[in-house]
């Protein structure tokens, strides 16, 4: 079986007696092709024009909130801060109401802290415990103090001053 090509091929030449001959020599009379100038080393690249002032301004602030339910409550830190006053006061100067004031204050703070109202609820636990310390101590100062009264050790004289 012959393998012949019905397509012909563009590249090939015609098997003609014309084709067998060499193609002829240039001419004089055509001028030779100038080389393309090639870019010289110290041309400095074309530079792009600054850009627009427009682009340059900075992009505007953003958008106020328009919906109250954008804004956020301010935390209710009040309760906490008395708290943890009233418990360290509770030792210098106001005794059993400094601790009972602590202990409530402390415990509303927790409370608030707890829904999401306040953001100091390590604060109101504190006050809280620091009056619970208190209670506790005042408590203990006074059994001691009765204790005392009632095995007649105790030499308790109100006349201050007087001989």
């Amino acid at each position: 079986m012959s393998t012949e090509n019905p397509l012909p091929d563009e590249n090939a030449q015609p098997q003609t007696p014309e084709a067998a001959e060499p193609p002829a020599p240039p001419t004089a009379t055509e001028p030779p092709a100038a080389p393309e100038p090639t870019p010289a080393i110290d041309t400095p690249a074309p530079v792009e024009p600054p850009a627009p002032a427009a682009e340059l301004t900075p992009p505007p602030p953003p958008a106020y909130p328009t919906s109250p339910a954008q804004y956020q409550p301010a935390p209710q830190n009040t309760l906490g801060v008395i708290a943890l006053v009233m418990g360290i006061l509770q030792f210098f100067c106001l005794g059993i109401i400094g601790s009972i004031l602590a202990i409530i204050f402390g415990k509303v703070g927790m409370n608030k802290a707890k829904a999401g109202l306040a953001t100091n609820g390590g604060v109101a636990k504190a006050g809280f415990w620091l009056g619970i310390i208190g209670v506790i101590l005042f408590a203990i100062g006074i059994i001691i103090f009765v204790i005392l009264l009632a095995t007649g050790n105790s030499t308790v004289d109100f006349n201050v001053g007087t001989n």
